[in-house]
């Protein structure tokens, strides 16, 4: 029960984290775009000729974690992966969220808070995309180990899938959020329990927002990927949101 409640805590800590970006300062997208493409990459390469030299051992760690890349049409893709989870993510149409934090510590009059969610945000997710167009709407992948209780958890039976709903509408009613509904679905072949959720303004401190977890069970692990929108909004940047979804696997 203790490791279903991260996953509300997750969605919890992404109404909040949206509510947070639409605040920030930095309104211009192409300035936006133009420092994540330029100035975050020369900073690290400064950063980079000023440290010791690395051990090849150390080298090859680096390389397999650099993301795969590919050119698709009108598309950037680029590939995560964390924990046996990879999905795909156009970077033309979804933004790191760690570039935007590192410039919202440089220029925001109050980079405390960009700190403070970036601390957040590594406690609670391996990844966060900001959707391109700075709207509120992101996108976070969480996961964790579960051990033998992940082969347990077939989402393609429905009395588990059931179980595992009501547990978390009840878990997620008592974090103050809404539940709006449980339904299965199949991504790129995998089964998973889709759980949408509201959260109103009082408590975003902005507007009525709306998020849907997507939670899998592969090998040992647990995996969240959510989508957080401002609620008018939710409909309209979906489409995007199953495009990644559509692109998912497990190995």
């Amino acid at each position: 029960m203790k490791k279903i409640m991260v996953i509300s805590l997750v969605a919890v800590m992404l109404m909040s984290f949206t509510a947070c970006m639409k605040k920030e300062e930095v309104k211009d997208e192409i300035t936006f775009k133009s420092y994540i493409e330029d100035t975050v990459p020369e900073r690290i390469a400064e950063e980079e000729t000023t440290t010791e030299e690395t051990t090849p051992e150390e080298t090859e760690v680096v390389t397999e974690e650099t993301p795969e890349e590919t050119s698709q049409g009108d598309a950037k893709i680029e590939e995560f992966a964390t924990n046996g989870c990879r999905i795909k993510i156009d970077e033309l149409k979804w933004l790191d969220v760690k570039g935007y934090l590192e410039l919202s510590k440089m220029t925001s009059e109050n980079p405390e808070a960009a700190i403070a969610l970036e601390e957040k945000m590594k406690a609670t997710c391996d990844a966060a995309y900001y959707y391109k167009s700075l709207s509120g709407a992101n996108l976070t992948i969480a996961s964790m180990e579960v051990g033998e209780a992940a082969s347990q958890m077939d989402l393609s039976d429905n009395i588990i899938a059931g179980m595992l709903a009501n547990n978390l509408e009840t878990e997620l009613t008592q974090s103050g959020v809404t539940f709006v509904g449980a339904e299965m679905e199949k991504f790129n072949g995998n089964p998973s329990l889709v759980i949408t959720i509201e959260s109103p303004a009082i408590m975003t401190g902005t507007v009525d927002m709306r998020a849907q977890m997507c939670i899998f069970y592969e090998g040992t692990h647990q995996y969240a990927v959510t989508f957080t929108a401002e609620k008018e909004n939710f409909d309209k940047y979906k489409p995007d949101f199953y495009e990644v979804m559509d692109s998912i696997t497990f190995n």
